[in-house]
């Protein structure tokens, strides 16, 4: 088992602690605050407050997704070149690295030519003219 290690066990055992501890300040601290307000808040600085159209939200989070996908693409070349560097000069490597920055560039150029469309569509929307309703129209006469 893990905890057969003293050292092991010491550590279980503080990690335990910490999380109790910090569970406690957390409850008690969040006990104060009015999550209302705070919701409003972090609302506001967000630019949700204002009623948006979906296709805008929309467009946003897919923006936001092509950004994590993008430090996605970071962390693989980053990755391919730590494994280029300590391959030692075996070709296994080499090639498997070699083949994660290339599809990696790829994948790259692919995201940012949808996160040019998406941004070229998104601001096609927010120029957009929005339909008003009108109210005065009389239903009874159906």
């Amino acid at each position: 088992m893990l905890l057969k290690n003293k050292s092991n066990q010491r550590f279980f055992v503080s990690l335990c602690l910490c999380l109790l501890i910090g569970l406690f300040f957390f409850t008690v601290a969040s006990a104060q605050v009015n999550p209302v307000t705070n919701m409003t808040a972090a609302v506001k600085g967000t630019g949700l407050e204002k009623n948006t159209n979906l296709p805008l939200l929309i467009g946003n989070l897919i923006k936001g997704a092509l950004g994590i996908i993008g430090v996605l693409f970071l962390v693989l070349v980053i990755y391919a070149g730590v494994l280029w560097m300590i391959a030692r000069g075996e070709e296994g490597k080499i090639s498997k690295a070699r083949s994660i920055i290339i599809t990696a560039i790829v994948g790259f150029i692919i995201i940012m030519v949808s996160y040019g469309i998406t941004s070229f569509v998104v601001n096609l929307f927010k120029a957009a003219p929005v339909a008003e309703v009108d109210s005065s129209f009389d239903f009874s006469s159906f």
